[in-house]
This record gives structure tokens, C-alpha cells and sequence, in this order.
């Protein structure tokens, strides 16, 4: 598979699924505060409500299901439909700060990582955003970490290329862990940069679903997982043990330099 991208285009791609007032907010966020050249590709996963009209109103290409097919399906469709050099796959209850792409594609050539992420933080947005996150970028511009978030992942290219798109067999969950380990697994360096904040929501996608009556994807999900890696998403005992004590290196050592964690919670 050649997916071949135009270097100065950044394709934006966003699975949804109804909650339409994030959908909303994430949209205004990107058409505010995204500087560089950008598509946005929609994948509309049966959604009822209002979000298909919506839609037909925003400056969008958007691939609509007949049903809900799920993440890594909507993200796949996605990414065949882009013609970008550069992929973000984001959740719609995110929401992005001024310069956060051009933020992100810079760490990325710097580092010549194969993924990042911004710095995020998660739960109710009861708070100035963007003062927040213009001081957090001036302070923490410096700060990285060797992990990504599946909310918001910048992807290059050639990562698609070398090791396929996102495993299918994954509905909603599991399925970006997987993409990460496989791109680990084929060489490739994933960070996470300071340089760039989002807020994200957390787990909008997923209360929906179990409001829709679909609450065993998660069992399923995990069994799929360890079927195909041996061992669950969090790794073995050992690696579980050396992740924990990562993190909390690196949010001890952050907050003593910065002020700040890179995840705040």
C-alpha cells in the first residue's frame, strides 16, 4: 500500500459518533486556531443526532456509515480519503490551542519522531483555555516525553506505509495502543511535546455507546488484545512496573522544572 500525501497539507481526521455540542466546539477550535494548510475528513458513524446536518454546513469532506462501524474502521476510511503528508487522528472532544499543528509538525521533523501528541489536559473545561495554554506552551515549550496519547496523534505518513492502517478487528478502544506498539515494533520514535496543549473531554465516544446499549466492547476489545500480543494493553508485570515509575519520574521532574505536568488531569 502507497499512501503518498502532499508535504504541505495536514490531514485532520475525526470519527463521530452523536454528542454534536463536542463536535461543534472541536470544529471551532480547529478552524480558529489551526495556521498551517489542513483538511478536515468527518466519519460520521450512523449519528442521530443533528450531527449529519451539521455537517453538511462546515467546510468538511465527510464520509457518512449506515451503521456505527467503530474507530478504527471510521479512522481507516479516513485515511484512504487523505492526501496529506502529515495525519492527525483526533477524538471530537478535543479541543486545540493557537499553533498547536504547527507546534507538533515542528517536534516531529526536530525529533523525527513517527508520532506525537500534544501536552493535555483532561476533565471539565472550567477554565480560561487559551490563557492557559499560551502560558503552559511559554513554560513547558521545552518538556517532552517518549509517549503519545490516542486522542490526539500526529502520524507521519510513511508510518501508514510501513506498517498498514489501524487493526480492524478493534471497535472502539485497544486499536490505537496497537497502532503505537506496532509503529514502535517497526522502528519508529513516538514523543509527546510541551510545545502544544489541547483539552480533551475523556471517554465522550464511549458513554454514548453504552447509552446505545453496546456496553461488552470493552471485554471483547481486551480479549482480541491479548490474542494477538500475548499480554494485555498495559504490557507485562514488568514493563507495567518500569511504565508506572516512568510517569511518575516524569511528572515529578516536570512539575519541579516547568510548574507543570505535560498530562494534567
Amino acid at each position: 500500500m502507497d499512501l503518498r500525501g502532499e508535504s504541505n497539507l495536514t490531514s485532520i481526521i475525526i470519527a463521530v459518533y452523536n454528542q454534536l455540542a463536542y463536535t461543534k466546539q472541536c470544529w471551532e477550535a480547529i478552524r480558529k486556531h489551526t495556521s498551517l494548510p489542513f483538511e478536515l475528513i468527518i466519519v460520521d458513524n450512523a449519528s442521530a443526532d443533528g450531527t449529519a446536518d451539521f455537517l453538511k454546513g462546515i467546510d468538511a469532506f465527510v464520509i457518512v456509515n449506515d451503521e456505527n462501524q467503530g474507530c478504527s474502521v471510521a479512522w481507516n476510511q479516513g485515511i484512504r480519503a487523505s492526501h496529506g503528508n502529515y495525519v492527525v487522528i483526533m477524538n471530537n472532544d478535543v479541543l486545540v490551542t493557537p499553533d498547536w499543528l504547527k507546534a507538533l509538525i515542528h517536534f516531529m521533523e526536530k525529533m523525527e519522531h513517527g508520532i506525537v501528541s500534544p501536552s493535555v489536559r483532561e476533565g471539565n473545561s472550567n477554565y480560561d483555555l487559551i490563557t492557559y495554554s499560551r502560558n503552559f506552551t511559554k513554560l513547558c515549550r521545552s518538556a517532552s516525553r517518549s509517549q503519545v496519547l490516542g486522542c490526539c496523534m500526529l502520524i507521519r505518513r510513511s508510518v501508514f506505509n510501513k506498517i498498514g492502517l489501524f487493526d480492524e478487528q478493534f471497535f472502539v478502544g485497544h486499536e490505537d495502543i496497537d497502532f503505537i506498539w506496532r509503529c514502535k515494533q517497526a522502528g519508529f520514535t513516538v514523543g509527546m511535546t510541551g510545545s502544544a496543549f489541547v483539552h480533551h473531554f475523556g471517554e465522550v465516544t464511549q458513554k454514548q455507546i453504552k447509552i446505545g446499549g453496546r456496553s461488552d466492547y470493552g471485554r471483547s476489545n481486551a480479549e482480541k488484545f491479548f490474542k494477538k500480543w500475548g499480554m494485555s494493553d498495559k504490557g507485562t508485570r514488568v514493563e507495567q512496573l518500569l511504565n508506572k515509575l516512568r510517569k511518575n519520574y516524569w511528572s515529578m521532574t516536570e512539575m519541579l522544572r516547568y510548574g507543570h505536568t505535560l498530562i494534567e488531569k
